[in-house]
């Protein structure tokens, strides 16, 4: 990959018309890759040149602030990554359809952030038909880089030009690729942060906005406002803005005192409107942030910043900001004390600090950078313009992209782990009906024969030796047609799933909508190829209790899904379930927990049927071949944590008969206390020590 060594200015003449932007981040969620993005568009319309934007999430009809095109593809999939949660989209087909569009847009340059993000922009990159460049934004290594190196070497194959918004970003692909990238900075518009007056009152104003995720520290600032108002100080007015997995816990957490509001989501506009009217703007992440812009916003709205001690924040800030130690509440709740002390001249010098980060600069570099690529590409010829006219590429409801029926698999169905079935322990599970059914009739059987040769004895030495033949032949004939009849009922549990099936499937009202069935059928698709599955019929079902169950019935597999787990639950942890019941499957223990479900035997006993610790070692095999754990304990750690009303099928006298084969095997807590290696919380707790 040619890289060159010094900036060639000159080469602006390479007149830049058209510039595709691909961002693999949806626009529908907050994000710092997606405001650059955005941010990056308008300013090259601004220059006049034509922008694509193409992005993720095709159910997303927001309108955004940007005269540029936008274009989105596949369906939206939140996947965890470096701490937080990516909105991505894992289907291929949308990634040959951006390649399509890119073609369609014919630019000069194309322009990927995060290129090496799953997977809009793969196609493209590989295809490698114009001059590309590559923002890198994710700092820091991990397996990410380590386990995909092959992957991440043939994509880098496809990037002229690298750039990265920190030293971080940078050393971080180099290391993890090869890649040499020029170390830029995130820009933002810092005219924009001034459109609304600043406002000062009382009492002051402490802002926040972002995702409420751990990585983000904001259980630090509540621990500060919380401090505050104990120590009866001058009151605070802490307002949190933004959503995430931990919002309802950080608002437990602070119901006694109500030290903050907690105002959800807001917009963009409405977010640079707060930040105008605060105090102060805290910035409290714990790791995990190679840039501060945040840092950098407040900075240019003339307030005071307050940001963890991290090396993202203290680069960014370069002096401009009040440190303190990360995760410390009482360090946070001194650092604001000292920002809200009246000080304009730091208030100026820190605007004067992020003004030379503005948009505008950066993309002067950008367009360095799109030259240099056209010479690293052999094509430093003047760009051949189209037309005259600017051109603009198809309008987005004309030409969106829709969520596929299947996705291609992303894991070989022939996975092997340390954690994979052998051939032993699956055909262990198999005959596991049959060796528990006889087992349970063994002293039974044992008995009666005792008796029978007793009886025989007896009569021959009382009566006649011919009595005592007739009567052996009456036993062996009595206990024939015993045994006939038991390896009868033997066979029936054997397949007890086909009416299982039957009588779930009439347990529940067919629920969800015609997207939901979608998703689910998409995510069947491209687990069963990993596990090898065919023929699942998925079947979202009315009901409040989030469990799902698969079911032998026929030639295929039934799939239910309750719609309060379709409708909850993130894509991520949609996956973790339906891989852990595949699982299942692949260790062959489907038909005993079926059976477990209608032998009619206690609780210990239908558990032993079952498997004592087989969703234990479900979820190993599931998480080895999904290679990501994290998605499943997510979702045992939501299932133990939720109850579930008297409505509901796992609240029913029917539920216990066949808790076995559900995901969730435990559903009816906290009527059912128990708490062995099967349990949810158990098992969650397994799985992120893993």
């Amino acid at each position: 990959m040619a890289r060159l060594r010094t900036p060639l200015r000159g080469l602006r003449a390479l007149s830049i018309h058209r510039v595709a932007l691909i961002s693999p981040y949806a626009l529908s969620v907050f994000g710092g890759v997606q405001e650059q993005v955005l941010a990056m568009s308008r300013e090259l319309e601004r220059r006049g040149v034509s922008v694509l934007v193409v992005t993720p999430d095709v159910s997303d009809d927001a309108d955004y602030d940007t005269p540029a095109t936008v274009q989105h593809f596949g369906a939206l999939a939140s996947v965890p990554a470096n701490g937080s949660r990516a909105p991505l989209t894992l289907s291929l087909a949308a990634s040959s359809r951006a390649r399509d569009a890119v073609r369609s847009f014919a630019p000069d340059v194309v322009h990927f952030h995060e290129p090496f993000a799953p997977v809009l922009g793969y196609r493209t990159l590989t295809a490698h038909e114009y001059p590309s460049v590559a923002t890198f934004h994710r700092g820091g290594g991990g397996p990410a880089y380590s386990l995909t190196a092959p992957l991440l070497r043939r994509l880098a194959r496809g990037v002229d030009v690298a750039a990265a918004v920190s030293l971080s970003a940078a050393t971080t692909v180099r290391d993890g690729a090869g890649i040499s990238a020029r170390v830029l900075f995130n820009g933002f518009e810092t005219e924009r942060f001034r459109t609304f007056p600043k406002e000062r009152g009382v009492p002051p104003v402490i802002f926040y906005v972002g995702r409420l995720e751990e990585r983000k520290g904001v259980a630090t600032l509540v621990g500060a406002a919380i401090e505050h108002q104990r120590r009866s100080g001058v009151p605070w007015r802490v307002i949190v803005a933004g959503d995430g997995p931990l919002r309802a816990e950080l608002e437990r957490s602070d119901a006694s005192t109500r030290a903050v509001e907690f105002v959800g989501a807001i917009s963009e506009r409405d977010k640079r409107q707060w930040q105008r009217r605060s105090d102060v703007c805290v910035a409290p992440s714990l790791r995990g942030e190679s840039f501060g812009l945040v840092v950098l916003e407040a900075m240019a709205s003339e307030s005071r910043a307050v940001v963890a001690d991290i090396d993202g924040y203290r680069d960014a800030a370069a002096g401009h900001a009040v440190l303190f130690t990360p995760g410390d509440s009482a360090s946070l709740h001194d650092a604001i004390e000292e920002a809200l002390v009246p000080n304009d001249a730091a208030i100026a010098a820190a605007r004067a600090h992020a003004e030379t980060w503005s948009m505008a600069r950066l993309v002067d570099e950008y367009l360095d950078l799109y030259a240099q690529a056209h010479v690293a590409a052999g094509r430093s010829r003047e760009p051949e313009r189209v037309t005259a006219t600017k051109r603009r590429a198809p309008r987005r409801n004309s030409s969106r992209d829709r969520a596929p029926r299947h996705v291609e698999p992303v894991l070989d169905p022939t996975w092997q782990s340390p954690y994979a079935p052998s051939a032993e322990e699956r055909e262990e599970n198999r005959t596991a009906v049959r060796v528990d059914f006889w087992r349970r009739r063994r002293l039974g059987l044992l008995g009666a024969g005792f008796v029978a040769f007793v009886a025989v004895i007896v009569l021959g030495a009382v009566v006649s030796i011919a009595v005592a033949v007739l009567a052996l032949v009456v036993a062996l004939i009595v206990g024939g047609a015993l045994y006939g009849f038991l390896e009868m009922r033997c066979r029936s549990l054997e397949n007890a799933s086909l009416d299982l099936a039957e009588r779930l499937r009439a347990s529940f009202t067919p629920a969800g909508t015609a997207k939901d069935v979608q998703r689910l059928a998409t995510v069947v698709d491209r687990l069963g190829a990993t596990f090898g599955l065919n023929d699942v019929r998925p079947l979202v079902v009315s009901d409040e209790g989030f469990n799902a169950a698969l079911v032998a019935n026929g030639d295929g597999f039934d799939l239910l899904v309750t719609s309060a787990l379709m409708h909850e639950f993130e894509l991520i942890e949609l996956e973790g379930v339906i891989a852990h019941l595949m699982a299942r499957q692949r260790l062959g223990a489907l038909e005993r927990q079926a059976a477990a479900s209608v032998a009619g035997l206690d609780v210990t006993a239908s558990q032993n049927l079952a498997g004592k610790g087989l969703a234990y070692r479900a979820d190993e095999v599931a998480a080895a071949a999904i290679r990501y754990p994290n998605g499943l304990a997510q979702a045992l750690a939501r299932c133990a944590h939720h109850h579930v009303s008297n409505e509901s099928y796992f609240s029913s006298s029917a539920y216990p008969l066949t808790r076995w084969i559900w995901f969730d095997q435990f559903a009816d807590r906290p009527t059912n206390v128990t708490k062995d290696i099967d349990d949810a919380s158990v098992r969650s707790r397994a799985l992120v020590e893993w």
